[in-house]
């Protein structure tokens, strides 16, 4: 009896110093990574040719989405390397644009409507800088596949019926990323402040980012 309360004594003296090692180490145990957060984008504005040289259209009305979110997860090779997968959503720019022509016997005015909805991926390596304990600064490289969805409508006057239409355009650039993120729990998660910029893309200019970060 004594022999099977000793065994059962070791082990679970066993499982504690296991629990209380992955709990201190959970940076080394735990190398796959959840991480996700806030993204205010600075976007490009639309681009609007109008009726003639020098004549563009009045914008009425304007509304824009460039606040969103981004999920995405990684795996760390070691303390300083890796790689890192994202999906960023949004953001948005809708106008509403009036534009006048003169035809004979007045005046024609016509109302068209833009939407343009940008999807971002992203796959990245990832370098991890320790500065002063928990900080440490990190630099990102990689490519940026973006999306851009676009719909354009029109209202047309003097009894004339509108028309609509969608396109779609791809485009695959490189992009790089630097900021400072702040460890916890032993480094188990992590809390960033990151510059993203996106390189020569008809959309996108930059991007400020805050995001959490959870090893698992």
């Amino acid at each position: 009896m004594n022999a099977r309360y000793k065994s059962i004594a070791i082990t679970v003296s066993i499982l504690a110093l296991v629990t209380s090692a992955v709990s201190c180490n959970a940076a080394n145990w735990f190398p796959f990574y959840a991480v996700g957060g806030m993204v205010k984008t600075e976007m490009l504005p639309i681009s609007f040719v109008g009726s003639s040289p020098g004549d563009g259209p009045t914008v009425v009305a304007s509304k824009d989405t460039d606040t969103t979110f981004h999920l995405g997860g990684g795996y760390s090779f070691n303390e300083t390397w890796s790689v890192e997968a994202s999906y960023v959503v949004g953001p948005t720019q809708e106008r509403t644009l009036r534009s006048e022509f003169e035809i004979p016997g007045g005046v024609f005015t016509s109302t068209a409507d833009i939407a343009v909805e940008v999807t971002i991926y992203r796959a990245c390596a990832v370098y991890e800088l320790p500065f002063r304990d928990p900080i440490s600064f990190i630099g990102k490289v990689g490519i940026a596949h973006v999306k851009a969805e676009s719909k354009f409508s029109t209202r047309g006057g003097a009894g004339l019926p509108g028309f609509s239409f969608s396109d779609s355009e791809d485009e695959t650039k490189a992009f790089a990323a630097t900021g400072v993120r702040v460890s916890f729990m032993e480094k188990r998660a992590a809390a960033s402040l990151t510059f993203v910029s996106y390189q020569d893309l008809p959309q996108l200019e930059s991007a400020l980012e805050v995001d959490f970060m959870w090893r698992f």
